[in-house]
């Protein structure tokens, strides 16, 4: 398998489908998540064969202070949850439902809304 660019996260699906997200042009590079000053501009890579060929999907937002975490729970559906650290932004939900093809943003409206 060729990773078209360095994965900040990764999700495996089945024997051939695998996902990840690393960052894309304007952002940070090398991404450490130090803060709100940081830019991560994130990019969805997709396969379904086993990682001969690609297709990029790109995030239109700055997550910048996130740690990204991406979970497939199925072969369409997934979320990436940009996780706020400590004193950071707040963290972000997105969702797809076709396959990582477009994302949208959910709302994480809790108890605990700028703490998470």
């Amino acid at each position: 398998m060729t990773l078209p660019a360095d994965p900040i996260a990764l999700s495996v699906g089945g024997e051939s489908n695998v996902w990840l997200a690393s960052a894309g042009p304007g952002s940070v590079w090398p991404y450490r998540g130090q803060g709100a000053l940081d830019m991560l501009h994130v990019v969805i890579s997709r396969s379904s064969d086993a990682g001969r060929s690609w297709q990029a999907s790109a995030i239109d937002d700055n997550l910048g202070g996130t740690q990204p975490a991406l979970r497939f729970t199925d072969l369409r559906h997934g979320y990436l949850l940009a996780a706020g650290f400590r004193f950071g932004p707040a963290s972000s939900l997105l969702q797809t439902s076709d396959g990582g093809a477009t994302w949208s943003r959910v709302s994480i409206e809790t108890q605990f809304s700028g703490l998470l």
